[in-house]
This record gives C-alpha cells, sequence and structure tokens, in this order.
C-alpha cells in the first residue's frame, strides 16, 4: 500500500502491485540492486504496477497511463485545427494535463478538479502521471506549468454558472467572464459507476448543454464512456451503461454535428475502454478522417519537443489514429439492438441475402439518346424493382479525399504545369464523379464500374436511386434551397450513429436500388440531383441538368 486517505469526496487508494502472471517478487527485488544483474540493468521491466482506486473503483495504471491519456487528449486535440484553450473536468493526478500540454499551440489549459486532496496526493505519489520536466518549456510538475490554471472546485458548478445561458443577458457583461474554449475533455467519473455525482455528470441536459455553449463555434468535447460493450451486450439502455446511452442521445440534441466513438485496449483495466469526441462544427470531420502520413505530420509539427530527444507520444500515432475513425462492431451491434433501433441497422450492415443484387455484368454500354455524352448504360436482363445495382462494385469507388481535392485544386489554380497534367483528373473527377462530404470538406467518388456511365432520368424519368421516397426533378428543384437526402450519396443526416460511421465507404457507394421493375435493353438512369451537398454545387447542377434536358 502505498497510501489510503479519505478525502471530503472520495476515498483514494494507490498499491504498487506484481501480479505473479506477469513477473515476481524476487526480480524486482534484483532490479534494486547496482549490479551488472539483467534485472538492474533493465529495472522498468520489472516494476510494480501502480494502481490508483477511488471508491474501490480502478482508476488508472502505471502500466496503461500513457495508452488511456493518449487516447483521451490526442484525437480530440488533432481533431482542431489550432487548439489554444483547453478544458479538463477532473483530472486529479495530472496526466490528463500532461498530455494536453505537449501541445505547441496551446496558450492556456483550465483543469478543474474539486477534489484539492486528490492532487496533492497525486502530487506526492504519482509522479509518472504529473512530471512534464522532459517536455521542453515546462516544468518539473505539470501543475506548475505557466500555462495551466488549476482551480479547486466543482466543475459541474463551474460550467453551469459560466456558461449555462437561460435567457438573462446580464451575465454576458460580467468583467470575470471566462472565454469559451477549444477543446474540453471530460475526465471524471465512469458513467457506470453507480452513484448520484455520475447521473448528475451524465444525465444532465443542463450541463451538457453548458459544456457545449462553453466550446467556440469549431470545438471539440472529449469524453471517456468506460468499459466498451462486447458484442454479445444488451442494449446500453438496458443496462448499467444507461449513462453513456443518455449521455450520446443528449449530445446529439444538444446541437454537435459529428460524433466519433472509438476504444483504446491497453488502458490496463482488462477491458478495452471506449471514448466519445462531439464536434460543434462538421468540419472536425477533415481531420478526424486524416491519413496515417497527415497524421504523423501533424504529429511532428504541432507536438513539443522533449529533452530526453525521445518520442513525446508512446502509443498514439498515425496508424493508432486510423484505428479509432472506424467504431468497432460491438458498438454497433449493441446501439441496433435499442427498442427504437436506427433504419440503417435494417440495411446498411453489409449485404443481406434476401435482396436481390444485380451485377455488373448483367449491364452493357449502349448508344443513348437521352445522355449528352452520346452513351448510357443498359440492362442486359430484367431487373426487379427493389433489386440492388452493382453494390458488388458500389463500395469501391475511386476516392479523392477533400485533401486530395483541395492539393489538386492548388496546384490547378497557382502552377501552370501542374495545371496542364492536374486538368484531366479534375475533369475526369467532376464529371464523372458525385460530391461526398462524409469525410469532411468535399471530397468526390467516381463510380469504379461502368455504373460511372450512368446518366440522369430528366423529368422524373430516373429507374434507380438510393431513396424510393425522393421525387424531386430538375423542374421541380429550388436552385437556392438544396434539401437535405437521408439516403443520398455522399450524405447523411444523422449525427450519431455507429451503423453509419463502420460503412462509410457503402453509404458513399450509394445503395442504389431499382425503383421499378426494369426491363431488358432498357436504359439505366438516377437521379441527379442527389449527388451533391454543398449549395455552391447544387444550384450550379440544377441549372446544368435543366439545360441538358430541354437539349433532349
Amino acid at each position: 500500500e502505498v497510501v489510503s486517505i479519505e478525502t471530503d469526496y472520495q476515498r483514494i487508494d494507490i498499491y504498487d502491485v506484481i501480479d505473479p502472471r506477469d513477473g515476481d517478487i524476487n526480480s524486482y527485488l534484483k532490479s534494486l540492486n547496482d549490479d551488472e544483474s539483467y534485472e538492474s540493468q533493465n529495472a522498468d521491466l520489472f516494476r510494480p504496477n501502480r494502481k490508483v482506486f477511488l471508491d474501490g473503483v480502478l482508476q488508472s495504471t502505471s502500466f496503461g497511463d500513457e495508452a488511456y491519456h493518449e487516447a483521451l487528449v490526442h484525437p480530440a486535440m488533432f481533431a482542431h485545427a489550432n487548439p489554444k484553450r483547453v478544458a479538463i473536468i477532473g483530472g486529479g493526478e495530472g496526466a490528463t494535463l500532461r498530455e494536453v500540454l505537449r501541445h505547441k499551440s496551446l496558450e492556456h489549459v483550465k483543469m478543474i478538479e474539486i477534489d484539492d486532496v486528490m492532487v496533492a496526493v497525486s502530487d506526492q505519489n504519482l509522479p509518472q502521471w504529473n512530471d512534464c520536466s522532459d517536455i521542453i518549456g515546462s516544468t518539473r510538475s505539470c501543475f506548475e506549468d505557466l500555462r495551466a490554471d488549476v482551480r479547486l472546485e466543482d466543475a459541474l458548478e463551474f460550467f453551469l454558472d459560466n456558461f449555462y445561458n437561460e435567457g438573462d443577458e446580464e451575465d454576458s457583461e460580467d468583467e470575470d467572464e471566462i472565454d469559451p474554449f477549444d477543446v474540453i475533455i471530460m475526465d471524471a467519473l465512469d458513467p457506470q459507476d453507480n452513484i448520484p455525482f455520475a447521473d448528475a455528470l451524465y444525465n444532465n441536459i443542463k450541463f451538457l448543454t453548458s459544456l457545449y455553449n462553453g466550446l467556440e463555434q469549431d470545438g471539440i468535447l472529449v469524453l471517456q464512456l468506460g468499459d466498451s460493450p462486447y458484442y454479445d451486450d444488451a442494449s446500453d439502455e438496458d443496462t448499467n451503461h444507461k449513462n453513456r446511452a443518455l449521455i450520446t442521445q443528449a449530445i446529439d440534441k444538444v446541437g454537435f454535428n459529428s460524433i466519433h466513438l472509438y476504444e483504446e485496449s491497453h488502458c490496463g483495466f482488462g477491458d478495452p475502454w471506449s471514448y466519445l469526441v462531439a464536434c460543434k462544427d462538421s468540419s472536425c470531420r477533415r481531420r478526424w478522417y486524416a491519413s496515417n502520413a497527415e497524421i504523423e505530420l501533424a504529429i511532428h509539427e504541432k507536438m513539443l519537443r522533449t529533452y530526453s530527444g525521445s518520442p513525446p507520444l508512446k502509443y498514439f500515432d498515425g496508424a493508432t489514429m486510423q484505428s479509432y475513425q472506424v467504431p468497432h462492431s460491438a458498438f454497433e451491434a449493441v446501439h441496433c439492438k435499442k427498442r427504437d433501433p436506427s433504419p440503417e441497422c435494417s440495411y446498411l450492415r453489409g449485404y443481406t441475402p434476401s435482396v436481390p443484387n444485380v451485377p455488373s455484368s448483367s449491364f452493357s454500354i449502349g448508344a443513348s439518346k437521352t445522355s449528352p455524352r452520346g452513351f448510357g448504360v443498359f440492362a442486359n436482363e430484367r431487373v426487379l424493382k427493389g433489386s440492388m445495382i452493382m453494390q458488388e462494385k458500389s463500395t469501391h469507388p475511386i476516392h479523392f479525399s477533400p485533401s486530395s481535392r483541395s492539393l489538386l485544386d492548388a496546384f490547378y489554380k497557382h502552377d501552370p504545369i501542374a495545371a496542364k497534367n492536374a486538368e484531366p483528373v479534375l475533369t475526369y473527377m467532376t464529371e464523372h464523379g458525385f460530391e461526398n462530404t462524409l469525410y469532411g470538406g468535399h471530397g468526390y467518388d467516381v463510380d469504379s464500374s461502368i455504373a460511372t456511365f450512368i446518366s440522369h432520368g430528366c423529368d422524373g424519368s430516373f429507374n434507380i436511386n438510393a431513396d424510393p421516397s425522393v421525387k424531386i426533378t430538375e423542374n421541380t428543384a429550388d436552385p437556392d434551397n438544396p434539401p437535405v437526402f437521408q439516403y443520398a450519396k455522399g450524405q447523411s443526416k444523422t449525427c450519431f450513429n455507429p451503423v453509419i460511421d463502420r460503412h462509410l465507404p457503402h453509404l458513399v457507394g450509394g445503395l442504389d436500388v431499382a425503383l421499378r421493375d426494369i426491363e431488358a435493353g432498357e436504359e439505366i438512369l438516377d437521379n441527379y440531383l442527389t449527388l451533391v451537398s454543398s449549395k455552391a454545387d447544387w444550384k450550379d447542377l440544377v441549372r446544368r441538368l435543366k439545360e441538358e434536358c430541354k437539349s433532349m
């Protein structure tokens, strides 16, 4: 036992533990000797695992410290373009603060911890958690870094007092007004903890609204959600994970535009640990879905160096971030066991054997009187209503990510030589592809099969589409007000849905189905109005389709 103390808020117990499955006391004792033994030369391999318990619940371990806190902090920090102001709710050990202080862009971090004894005990007994001495420009204790403001008060009251506005504008002129934050990190109790304060944190719409208000317009909230579900678990709302179900629903309601679930399995808790990132602005998706190389470059550019020359991060890198981008299948399974599951649970979880798919080999290219190109795609055989169209190909489009599109645009505008080479690619992308905003920004996807040559069905003559309920045509469309299609290619208006997050390539591909029986020899026609997502492109598309359809 390292320390055991009862505070005004909780009981703190810290132990050094040697698990006989991983080591033994004799090897540890040898590691303490100043000799030439392997153990003494590699003492870190034989050290005990320091464990922190609050009210008997394991909160942190020295073996899992970096994995847990890097997973909590850095996905959200890198999803933000330039995080300068950060708030931490809880985090008394100081490790969350340590990871935030690694970022060059940081100007101010406010750590709000209600238990002053927890901070003092951690400072004395958990040096690994709050040691910032290797971060260039920081201090021995992370709590003493000049960028850090450690406030020993109730975080719930802090946010409610400063950011929950019920219409009283007088408070907005308070000279002590707190500026909003770029990132808020909630490192408090587990939502599974069966105590009133856990309910106050996770089942409190006023508190969550104050967190939303406490963020800048491009702000990001991140919180840990406890142990991850297993595939065979019941719905969160029917288990001790009800607070996790409540907060994910509430986050959707208060106005966040993009929500992401992920898990880390090296935290030392026995089970993988789950986290949630919520963005006020969906532009964060562009950085959330950054490539391995883009994340590695961001780490190199945005992290403070260390005095020792060792890498600042042990677990988080580009490959790790890519593993966080897609929720585990268990999140999807549990989500679809809700009493009122999302409609995507019935059709977007992979191929359904009961729904026929007409493969690309059942179609061919032929002369078309309806296409300005003079050719189109025709059915070689009868296609029944409701059949999927070339689904074996549609989930493998040629993908131009938002960053790739931006790079092509930059070449085209600023480099005459590169523009000559880029122009055919841009033409191919825009003429044959469809716009996609699911990954943030504006990307494009081009069908990798003959489906790319499917023409637009003028005046409602289209016979395939992703959403049978769409009736809009180029003649009825309002060029100034693009509608929001639930099932349009490359779009989704659903904020929180792990089914969609796990099957984005499928959604991007289109999910096109036959809207009626299509006879052999009949041309396949889609509704191009469901292929754009930006207001500017919508207006241009409506105009172009009207002109083309009039000339047919």
